[in-house]
């Protein structure tokens, strides 16, 4: 919420993703799936637009 260890929070956020859809695809859960790519998507916005984070505590200068 404030912005600190932005970058290592949304990286093992979107791990956590890849390995919840590993889980479903492996057993089939295809309702779920459809979810956590949702969550995916979120997770790749956040990475792709991390420069822009400029109120958080860790922002580059």
């Amino acid at each position: 919420m404030i912005g600190f260890k932005t970058r290592i929070a949304t990286i093992a956020g979107a791990s956590l993703i890849v390995l919840l859809l590993f889980g479903s695809s492996t057993v089939e859960n295809w309702e779920a799936m459809g979810i956590q790519m949702i969550y995916a998507g979120l997770f790749y916005i956040l990475i792709s637009r991390i420069d822009d984070n400029y109120l958080a505590l860790d922002r580059k200068n």
